[in-house]
């Protein structure tokens, strides 16, 4: 008997609903489920790092020289003779701090005229430099002239090649302090006492570039106060530097090492006191010898 017509369509009439319920957003239930087994499977991951000690970051070389017992005690050692020489340090920076709140105090509430001599010391030291270079270079043929001569004298090349030495000293000693103040006199020096040798008065120049642009503006007393108080930061910067070389220095004596092993051996430290692991610097037995003392490491850590 052949089925009617009807009865063969009538499967199709479902499909609509079929797609209607593939299509549905899964219930509440469902999404919950869906987040706790992948919550599971990030457990299941960790533990599994855990298991094979992915997490703890180990080097599977050792960087320099090993961190061994040895020189994990001697390392120790060096770490508390810095850290006790690093105590100068914080009275140092507790200095600083002092100095810049005098500074803020005092710059603060005249800003606005610190601001305005600004500008006109500007204004007058552009006038003034291009003066001063314009005369300057009027010079320049009779430099030559004069500096063939003196290095013709050999008297004279020897003097002028001491003073060449002596200030160029001063201006590398300048710049390692970061003493720009001192840079910019000594090369205004160096520049005067060139000249003076080559019988050239600078001075003169400078007096006629002075006549055309007029008299320097004048500084703010609160400035001259501000200059000293960079002066003292200046100062207390450099001794910071200094403590902090020799805390290095008397701490690598003090574990036996050299200075660049006593810098690696802490970095390791430093390494593990910040992560927790070997931050891919340590090898698994260096790892479990610093964990095993980190108590011991706590109470150095002014040193690193």
């Amino acid at each position: 008997m052949m089925p009617s017509r009807r009865s063969i369509h009538r499967p199709l009439s479902l499909l609509p609903l079929l797609i209607c319920f593939v299509a549905a957003p899964l219930p509440a239930s469902a999404q919950f489920g869906g987040l706790i087994r992948k919550a599971a499977e990030k457990v299941g991951e960790k533990a599994a790092d855990k298991a094979t000690g992915a997490e703890d970051k180990v080097s599977p070389r050792v960087q320099g020289s090993e961190l061994t017992d040895d020189a994990l005690g001697r390392l120790l050692k060096g770490l508390g003779v810095t850290a006790e020489k690093m105590g100068q340090r914080e009275a140092l920076q507790a200095q600083l701090e002092t100095q810049d709140k005098s500074a803020r105090d005092l710059r603060e509430p005249n800003e606005a005229a610190i601001r305005s001599w600004e500008s006109a010391r500007s204004t007058w030291s552009s006038c003034f430099d291009n003066q001063f270079s314009k005369l300057n270079r009027a010079h320049e043929g009779q430099a030559k002239v004069a500096m063939m001569k003196v290095m013709g004298d050999p008297k004279k090349a020897m003097a002028y090649s001491q003073m060449m030495q002596k200030y160029s000293t001063q201006q590398q000693e300048a710049m390692a302090a970061g003493d720009t103040i001192k840079l910019a006199a000594v090369q205004a020096t160096l520049m005067r006492e060139s000249y003076t040798m080559m019988g050239i008065d600078l001075s003169a120049d400078s007096a006629k570039a002075r006549t055309t642009c007029g008299a320097e503006p004048k500084k703010l007393a609160v400035m001259l106060k501000l200059e000293a108080i960079e002066l003292q930061r200046d100062s207390l910067q450099v001794r910071v530097r200094d403590v902090e070389t020799t805390a290095q220095t008397a701490g690598a004596q003090a574990a036996g090492m050299g200075l660049p092993e006593f810098a690696l051996q802490r970095e390791k430290a430093m390494t593990f006191l910040g992560s927790g692991n070997g931050g891919g610097m340590l090898t698994r037995d260096e790892l479990n010898r610093l964990r095993a003392k980190r108590a011991d490491l706590e109470k150095v850590k002014k040193a690193l």
